[in-house]
C-alpha cells in the first residue's frame, strides 16, 4: 500500500483545459499548482522536513507568487539551497509559511551559504525523501512524530561541512519571510547543541546530535565562525537589523563517507516564559515575604492566625469561587465543614484600600506658600492673588 502513495501529487502545474461556456466567467482565487511538497513527513506528526527554494506556495518548487492562472516560473528547473522543516502542505490561505531551521551540506566556504543547487534523482515515499545536489552531495531525510534525521553522504574535500541557519524562515518572495523575534544558541557537549527561536510569538527549540567525532563543533554569526563560543543570546531582532546566524559542523571527508544530524522538538528552555501554573486561592494570593505597606504612616501588618477570619465582609472572589466549588461538589443533604475559608489570604495580606474598606487618615504637612523677594532685597513677602507691583518714582 505504501508503495502506491506518490508524494508529488500537487508539487507541479496543473494542466487544465481552456475555459469555455459558463466556466470562462469564474475566478479562480488559487493559482493552478497545488498546494504540496513531498518532502517527508509522519500522519499527526510536529516534524517535517524538505529540500527549500524559497518558492510559493510551501517553500518547495520553482514557481513564484500567484492568485489564478499558471504561476510564473522562478527557476527553470528544481533548485534547493537547503532542507528546511515544519512546512505547510495541502492548506490554502496560510499567509505564515514558516520553513525553519534550514540545513545546508556544502563543499564551499561559510561566505556562500544562501546559494542555490540543481536537484537530481528526486525519490519520496510516506516519511521519506531523498536528492542530489549538483555539489555531488546526496542527501536522504526520515522523520518521526517529534523528530527529523538527516544523512549526508559526501565526496572526498577537504571542508566538508553541514550548515545549520535558525534565522531563517517563510518564503524568498515578498513579504513572505518570517523573522524571529527572539533567539537562543548553546553548546551542551561535543557534538550536541540546543537552541531555541521565537517565531510568530510561540518559541520552537530543538535538541542537534551530530554522529562524527572528528568534526569540529561551531557557532557562527554573520557568516563568520566563532571559534572557541559556547552560546548565542539575542534578546530582540529586528528585521532591519537581522544577520544570519546558527550552527555548524565541519571537517574532512572522504568519499562516501556519510555525516547523519539528528534532530528533536523540546519543551521551551527555563529562560522562557512559562505558562501560569494553577494553584489555590492561598497560594495564588500569598507572596513569598511580607510586602511593604503603600501607606508610610501605617505600621507594617502581620498576618493573623489561620484560626480567625480578619475579613467580616466575606472572602475574596476566588476563595469564594473555590468554596462554591467545593460546596458544590458536596454529596445532597451532607453539609460542609465550612463554606468559607478560615482566613482569606488575600484580605489578611492586603491593605484595607486593597479590600473595599475605607482608607486610613494620613497627616499630610501643608503646601507651601509661594513667596518672592522684592527688587530692594526686602523680606520675603508673601504673594496676593490678583496683587501687582507698583514701579516708584525717582526723586
Amino acid at each position: 500500500m505504501v508503495e502506491r502513495v506518490d508524494p508529488f501529487i500537487g508539487t507541479e502545474v496543473t494542466d487544465l483545459r481552456a475555459r469555455s461556456g459558463l466556466a470562462a466567467t469564474w475566478w479562480w482565487p488559487k493559482p493552478q499548482i497545488g498546494n504540496t511538497h513531498p518532502g517527508a513527513s509522519y500522519p499527526l506528526g510536529m516534524v517535517s522536513a524538505c529540500a527549500y527554494s524559497g518558492a510559493y506556495p510551501t517553500g518547495y518548487g520553482r514557481y513564484d507568487l500567484s492568485t489564478e492562472g499558471v504561476p510564473t516560473e522562478m527557476y527553470h528547473r528544481q533548485m534547493a539551497s537547503g532542507f528546511t522543516h515544519f512546512q505547510q502542505s495541502g492548506t490554502g490561505a496560510i499567509r505564515k509559511y514558516y520553513n525553519y531551521f534550514r540545513v545546508t551540506p556544502m563543499l564551499q566556504p561559510l561566505d556562500r551559504l544562501g546559494e542555490l543547487w540543481e536537484l537530481e534523482d528526486e525519490a519520496a515515499e510516506p516519511g521519506y525523501y531523498a536528492a542530489t545536489l549538483s555539489s555531488g552531495i546526496r542527501c536522504e531525510i526520515t522523520v518521526g512524530p517529534k523528530s527529523a534525521v538527516h544523512r549526508y553522504t559526501f565526496p572526498g574535500h577537504r571542508d566538508a561541512r553541514v550548515v545549520v541557519d535558525a534565522s531563517l524562515g517563510g518564503l524568498a518572495i515578498p513579504h513572505g519571510a518570517t523573522v524571529p523575534l527572539r533567539a537562543h544558541l548553546e553548546t551542551v557537549a561535543p557534538r550536541v547543541a540546543q537552541g531555541q527561536i521565537v517565531v510568530e510569538g510561540a518559541p520552537l527549540a530543538i535538541h542537534v546530535e551530530c554522529d562524527n567525532d572528528a568534526w569540529r563543533q561551531m557557532l557562527w554569526y554573520d557568516r563568520r565562525l566563532m571559534p572557541g563560543g559556547t552560546r548565542l543570546d539575542f534578546d530582540h531582532i529586528r528585521p532591519t537589523t537581522l544577520r544570519p546566524f546558527g550552527l555548524m559542523w565541519a571537517g574532512p571527508s572522504e568519499p562516501g563517507q556519510t555525516i547523519e544530524l539528528r534532530f528533536g522538538t523540546c519543551g521551551p528552555r527555563s529562560g522562557s516564559s512559562p505558562s501560569p501554573a494553577r494553584t489555590s486561592c492561598s497560594s495564588a494570593h500569598r507572596p513569598s515575604a511580607t510586602p511593604p505597606s503603600p501607606f508610610p504612616e501605617e505600621p507594617s501588618r502581620s498576618p493573623p492566625p489561620a484560626s480567625s477570619n480578619p475579613n467580616p465582609a466575606g472572602p475574596c472572589s476566588t476563595c469564594a469561587g473555590s468554596a462554591e466549588t467545593v460546596a458544590s461538589s458536596t454529596a445532597p443533604g451532607s453539609r460542609p465543614a465550612s463554606s468559607t475559608p478560615a482566613a482569606c489570604s488575600r484580605s489578611s495580606w492586603l491593605p484595607p484600600r486593597a479590600t473595599g474598606g475605607p482608607p486610613p487618615a494620613v497627616a499630610r504637612p501643608p503646601a507651601p506658600t509661594r513667596q518672592r523677594r522684592c527688587r530692594h532685597d526686602c523680606a520675603p513677602a508673601p504673594r496676593r492673588r490678583g496683587h501687582r507691583r507698583r514701579s516708584r518714582s525717582a526723586g
